[in-house]
């Protein structure tokens, strides 16, 4: 027994569990006149500019859209032709220049949507393509696209999360349903393309998620890689990609009504960081994502505010600045120090008067009884603690952190 463990706390102080590899950037206001609060659209980008479509305020569909020229800083309101659908819980894709808008929710109904519809920038103009084949209606889905097809993944059909997964082809106006295989069926998910796999990520299943699958198009098969570091649960979230790296912003579980930070996955290398940021996001649910000239911009969602939550009309933008080796894993707002520790650390950062930490170790065992912090800086004893690493769970009334803490 006494070779098991010793053989555990070996691995446990490997350096590479130890280090993180982080994204540092800064946090900007873009600006917000001309975009109308709400949450659950859809949001693309394309010919330069970012389209928001549909969504809701209240429990009302929304049929609106918003364009935003980030050129001139400016939103508008273009008049179109044709019919759209209002909607909220929708998703959306680009293909060819045009702007695909599939499924979503008629508050109504409260029933998952087959409806497909089709808006060409060019001409301002919506249309509905006849199609083989339908969408199976859904909700709070993941796309992407993959080789000119769109991939619509997990979602809520009224009922149940249904595990058809379904691609569309836009050349052959066809829908196809995909093998289930060994995904998990949920909504709330977001989903990314990178490297032709799709990432999926977070979601309820049951119960909020941080759950990682990656489909393989090529060959419909779902895999769930072994990671270092770890996606706080989550769903209603959005992601997007920068550089190969997917940032994943927002969202809600069951601790927190509004998930703070930005948290990014290196598919090369397995990996979740938390961005080390100047400034902060706007912790947010419902929200929009999406990646234009080397910048996140997270758009609208639902926020708290005094009067309780209200429909976000907030603009802000990431834009990386690089990457650094980080030991542990920096999280925006708490500093633990130093690390790795001899037995007493220093944190800072974390809101007094209403927060515990959990010392755990990885195997989910608490180490140390919760203990309550009275001041923004504070002093942890882990002396009494063997050689290796633990977690610690920083929790106050809006938002929880984790930090890999390292005794030597």
């Amino acid at each position: 027994m006494k070779q098991i463990v010793l053989t555990a706390i070996l691995i446990l102080y490997t350096p590479a569990l130890v280090s993180a590899q982080s994204i540092t950037g800064t946090w900007s206001t873009a600006s917000s006149t001309g975009f109308k609060a709400r949450s659950d659209f859809a949001t693309v980008a394309v010919n330069g500019k970012i389209y928001v479509i549909g969504g809701r305020v209240g429990n009302t569909n929304d049929s609106t859209m918003n364009i935003y020229d980030p050129s001139i800083d400016t939103w508008n309101t273009p008049t179109t032709t044709g019919t759209f659908t209002p909607r909220w819980g929708l998703g959306a894709a680009v293909v060819g220049g045009k702007i695909y808008v599939m499924g979503g929710v008629n508050s109504n109904l409260q029933t998952g949507l087959s409806t497909l519809e089709v808006f060409d920038p060019s001409t301002n103009t919506w249309s509905t393509p006849t199609t083989t084949g339908a969408l199976i209606g859904r909700d709070v889905f993941g796309t992407a696209v993959v080789n000119g097809l769109i991939y619509v993944i997990g979602g809520y059909s009224g009922a149940t999360d249904p595990n058809t997964n379904q691609v569309f082809d836009p050349t052959a106006n066809t829908w196809t349903d995909l093998t289930p295989g060994t995904f998990i069926a949920r909504d709330g998910l977001t989903a990314c393309a990178v490297g032709n796999k799709i990432y999926t990520m977070a979601g309820v299943e049951g119960d909020f998620s941080n759950t990682l699958q990656v489909l393989d198009p090529s060959t419909n098969t779902w895999s769930t890689p072994t990671t270092t570091g770890w996606l706080t649960t989550r769903s209603n979230g959005a992601s997007d990609v920068i550089d190969g790296k997917i940032y994943v912003v927002g969202g809600t579980n069951d601790t927190v009504p509004f998930v703070s930070g930005l948290q990014v996955f290196d598919p090369t290398t397995n990996a979740w960081s938390t961005a080390v940021t100047t400034d902060t996001v706007i912790p947010r649910k419902d929200l929009g994502a999406v990646t234009l000239n080397g910048k996140l911009y997270v758009i609208g969602g639902i926020k708290r505010s005094s009067l309780g939550s209200v429909f976000s009309n907030d603009i802000q933008y990431f834009t990386p600045a690089g990457s650094s080796v980080l030991m542990p894993d920096a999280t925006p707002g708490v500093t633990v120090w130093p690390n790795p520790t001899d037995g007493i650390v220093t944190v800072r950062g974390v809101p007094s008067g209403n927060s515990t930490v959990t010392i755990e170790n990885p195997l989910g065992e608490k180490m140390l009884s919760t203990i309550h912090l009275t001041s923004s800086e504070s002093s942890l004893d882990l002396t009494s603690l063997p050689t290796g690493a633990y977690y610690a769970t920083f929790k106050s009334q809006d938002s929880i952190v984790t930090k890999l803490i390292v005794k030597k």
